[in-house]
């Protein structure tokens, strides 16, 4: 193999094209080529800078095709150095045949990639945590109304049992076992409703669904004074009547309220204790 060979076959095994190599060292590209057709031959520096860039020994570009051992592997692996393909688009680096990840549209090598994967990974791992976060702490939450609902409705349950204990055994009223046990029954539906009006449940939904429905209608009138004072009359009167409507409706959606209570208990009460959210 002649030196120019030699040279053309030690740039391509870089990936590099005549004019890289002369730009490594400091010549054109047109003396790169006379070299590599055999037109001329590089002085004894450039050819020690030749030597020293692809880590062969000088001797290897002396005449006749033997080379020592330790040549032949200096040779070889040299010949062996991967392709380079480009520059990476995201960090910069200089990427060889192998070490990318994608070419097109745009060449990323795989250090990128795998970064990126692992910042998504560490994204969705976060994002779960805040989820899980959020969940226990609406469970304890939860669980600490429902407590306070349970302690709320056993005291009134037990204030009502003391009142009607006094009220029978100083014989204001006479006691009868039907009355016993109607007020046995009212004490059932207080306990199960006061506690539900503190869990955000069906309950506490349908008492307060009378106060969501009540508004107040727009009123069409004139820009002088008999408008505005017409205005302010009609504006007080609705809102005496929506204050009586209110008043109607929520008696009506809590008496709803209380005799549902005892049928969504056990439901709601199974439901917290096992985590639920209501």
């Amino acid at each position: 193999m002649e030196y120019g060979e030699k040279i053309a076959a030690l740039r391509k095994s870089r990936g590099m094209t005549q004019a890289e190599l002369g730009s490594e060292l400091n010549v054109t590209f047109q003396a790169v080529s006379k070299w590599e057709r055999g037109e001329s031959l590089p002085d004894f520096a450039t050819m020690s800078k030749i030597s020293k860039l692809f880590g062969v020994p000088l001797e290897y570009f002396g005449d006749g095709d033997y080379q020592p051992a330790e040549e032949t592997a200096a040779t070889a692996a040299a010949v062996a150095q991967p392709r380079m393909l480009g520059v990476c688009t995201v960090c910069g680096k200089v990427v060889n045949e192998g070490e990318e990840a994608q070419t097109s549209p745009a060449l990323i090598c795989k250090a990128c990639t795998e970064r990126k994967a692992e910042e998504i990974r560490r994204a969705a791992e976060e994002e779960e945590n805040k989820r899980e976060r959020a969940k226990q702490y609406d469970i304890a939450h939860n669980k600490k109304w429902r407590n306070v609902g349970l302690i709320v409705a056993a005291c009134v349950c037990l204030a009502l049992i003391i009142t009607i204990s006094v009220v029978w055994g100083t014989g204001k009223t006479k006691f009868s076992w039907i009355g016993l046990g109607a007020y046995a029954v009212f004490l059932l539906f207080a306990f199960t409703f006061i506690s539900q009006m503190f869990w955000n449940g069906t309950v506490l939904e349908v008492a307060l669904f009378g106060v969501h429905i009540i508004g107040t209608p727009g009123v069409i009138f004139t820009l002088d004074l008999d408008g505005i004072i017409f205005l302010i009359a009609v504006k007080i009167l609705f809102m005496l009547l929506k204050f009586v409507c209110l008043i109607l409706f929520t008696l009506l959606t809590f008496i709803a309220a209380f005799i549902i209570s005892p049928f969504s208990f056990l439901p709601q009460l199974i439901k917290l204790n096992r985590g639920g959210v209501l």
